[in-house]
């Protein structure tokens, strides 16, 4: 097993809101997700991946891996076996596909739950795809930058943003970590609202967003591929439809954690193991 530590936490620009990020990569999946729970003990948010898995992002030029080799540090494993992982990474000819795929994500936007879990998951979902696109828009620039500061100072200097609205993308992203973290929080219809606004300007294209009946809300993760990231957020929309945000059912805490709940069994099949709905 190699066990990474990228992210804040590293690059020592760590805050009270920030992750403490790891990656675990090996070819014993149960070995990873019983690791992966001793390290969340620890305060790490953890992602766990195979060594295949591993091997064919690097190859496809994936920006997560990356962020691994620019920001990452080997603190357990065989340095031979982290070097032949990422040994190949090079940069794929764009990243328009990356792009595209996050559009098609925000379709879910369409069925957001008039709840204030609603309009906090909505924002969520919106705070990470800028960061996403963006990462890609400078990425095509061949400018390879992951920490949130530095990702909109650069992307402000290029005028995908102005300075309020990296004011706007950095206070997101403090909301963002603390519902991850599982944290009583609100925000406003207008806050959700400004930040399809910078994100349709990055775009180029107007992104809105609409609350949806509850049983469209209902089956709309019957509509997504299975095992799929997108279906994974629109199972986050039933939960917020259902007002779950203090002391959460165990299987929104899979959705708060989407590596290992997409690759374990998949959504359906998780969500089978932990009682349904």
């Amino acid at each position: 097993m190699l066990v990474i530590e990228f992210g804040s936490k590293k690059r020592g620009d760590f805050s009270i809101s920030s992750d403490k990020d790891m990656l675990l990569i090996g070819t014993n999946l149960a070995q990873l997700f019983e690791e992966k729970e001793r390290r969340k003990i620890e305060g790490y948010s953890v992602s766990c991946m195979a060594t295949n898995k591993a091997k064919y992002m690097v190859n496809q030029g994936s920006l997560f891996f990356k962020h691994i080799i620019d920001e990452g540090s080997l603190i357990e494993g065989n340095q031979g076996k982290h070097h032949e992982i990422i040994r190949d990474w090079k940069a794929a000819p764009n990243y328009q596909n990356d792009i595209d795929g996050n559009v098609e994500l925000l379709e879910i936007l369409s069925y957001v739950p008039k709840t204030s879990e609603g309009v906090l998951a909505a924002t969520d979902i919106v705070t990470i795809s800028i960061r996403n696109i963006l990462i890609r828009k400078l990425a095509s620039l061949g400018l390879y930058v992951f920490a949130w500061e530095k990702i909109a100072s650069i992307a402000m200097k290029h005028n995908f943003i102005t300075l309020n609205e990296k004011s706007i993308i950095l206070h997101a992203r403090q909301i963002k970590n603390f519902y991850r973290q599982g944290c009583e929080i609100q925000v406003s219809v207008f806050f959700l609202e400004r930040l399809l606004e910078i994100l349709g300007k990055i775009l180029g294209n107007k992104i809105n967003f609409h609350f949806g009946k509850k049983q469209e809300i209902i089956q709309l993760h019957e509509k997504c591929n299975n095992s799929s990231y997108k279906q994974l957020r629109a199972l986050e929309l039933l939960c917020a439809c259902y007002g779950f945000s203090s002391s959460p059912p165990k299987f929104l805490n899979w959705i708060r954690d989407p590596n290992s709940f997409c690759t374990a069994k998949g959504p359906n099949l998780a969500l089978e193991s932990t009682g349904g709905y």
